[in-house]
């Protein structure tokens, strides 16, 4: 396995945040904010 860089697995990645993503204190909830960095890091994974 060949050695990389941590800037050639970087991913940048945006998302809207809608107002079924907030809960009452209109702060984003727990398991959305889980489900996005779950998915970027997914994808950097794949990339090393």
């Amino acid at each position: 396995m060949e050695t990389k860089y941590c800037r050639e697995s970087r991913v940048i990645r945006t998302s809207r945040i809608f107002p079924n993503d907030v809960n009452n204190h209109n702060t984003l909830f727990g398991g959305r904010l889980m489900s996005d960095v779950d998915q970027v890091a997914s994808i950097s994974a794949a990339r090393s």
